[in-house]
C-alpha cells in the first residue's frame, strides 16, 4: 500500500514474477468497469502474464462499511467536526479521506 504513482503495481508484478504469485487487488476506483485510464488500472503489458484478481464489489464494500462502522465508534464525528467548513470542497485532498464526505453531509443536516 502507499501513495498514488509510488510504483505499488509495478512492485507487485516483479514479487509475482520472483515468487511465481498471483495478485488481488483491493483498490477502491479499480473495481469499477470501465475508466481504465481514470482509475489507472495496470494495463494487459505492465501485468507481465501475472494473474491479476479484483477483490468482486460486494466484498470490498463489505469490509469498507465495517471499517466505517469501526471509524464511527472511534469518534469519527468529533474528529471530522475539528475540520469541518461548510462550504469546503469534500473532493480533494484530506476531506476526500474515507468517512469525511460522509460525516460532512451529516454535519451539514444537523446545522439545519
Amino acid at each position: 500500500m502507499g501513495a498514488t504513482g509510488t510504483g505499488k503495481s509495478r512492485l507487485s508484478v516483479y514479487l509475482a514474477t520472483h515468487f511465481r504469485g498471483e495478485i488481488i487487488n483491493s483498490d477502491k476506483m479499480q473495481v469499477y468497469n470501465g475508466l481504465e485510464i481514470v482509475t489507472t488500472k495496470i494495463t494487459h503489458d505492465e501485468k507481465q502474464g501475472v494473474r491479476h484478481y479484483l477483490l468482486e464489489q460486494s466484498v470490498l464494500n463489505r469490509r469498507v462499511d465495517t471499517r466505517v462502522h469501526e471509524m464511527v465508534n472511534e469518534w469519527l464525528v468529533d474528529e471530522v467536526r475539528q475540520i469541518f467548513i461548510p462550504d469546503a470542497d469534500y473532493t480533494k485532498g484530506i476531506r476526500l479521506s474515507i468517512g469525511v464526505p460522509e460525516m460532512a453531509r451529516y454535519l451539514r443536516e444537523e446545522k439545519i
